[in-house]
């Protein structure tokens, strides 16, 4: 059986079949601090592995993500036609330095979070409204001076 020392100092034994991730997921019910610091390392190394976080995951780690705000989807397509695609980079990029400060971050893993951040929110938008998606990036790309 192995046995964990819990955060408060506790020893505790849990069955030997017992999956790791229902170990840490046990501990994170009973010690919310330590959930949340496996959340933001699972989200670190989704990152690093390319992957973008999840809902879920960037509210654990308790990052402020744009995530669930409809209203600006529209706005936001538009700007990614407007910015040649990137307007999620400028964003991320814009948002680093205050998430700096606000999370003690490196400004490479702040623009990683808000990137991967603002990736999941267009996805997401593109899903529920493929359309209006579309037609936003489009019109967006229109302002986009060609020439003389």
């Amino acid at each position: 059986m192995p046995v964990v020392a819990m955060p408060d100092g506790a020893q505790v034994s849990f069955p030997d079949n017992m999956p790791s991730s229902a170990i840490r997921d046990l501990i994170s019910q009973k010690f919310p601090e330590v959930g949340q610091a496996f959340a933001k390392q699972r989200l670190a190394e989704g990152l690093r592995a390319g992957q973008n976080g999840d809902d879920a995951t960037y509210r654990a780690a308790a990052f402020r993500t744009n995530q669930g705000v409809p209203a600006a989807g529209a706005t936001d397509a538009a700007i990614q036609g407007a910015t040649l695609g990137f307007g999620d980079e400028i964003s991320a990029a814009a948002r680093a330095p205050i998430d700096m400060v606000k999370r003690g971050e490196s400004f490479s893993e702040a623009y990683n979070h808000n990137l991967a951040a603002e990736r999941d929110r267009l996805a997401k938008y593109q899903q529920e409204n493929p359309k209006t998606a579309l037609a936003a990036q489009a019109a967006g790309g229109l302002v986009v001076p060609v020439g003389e």
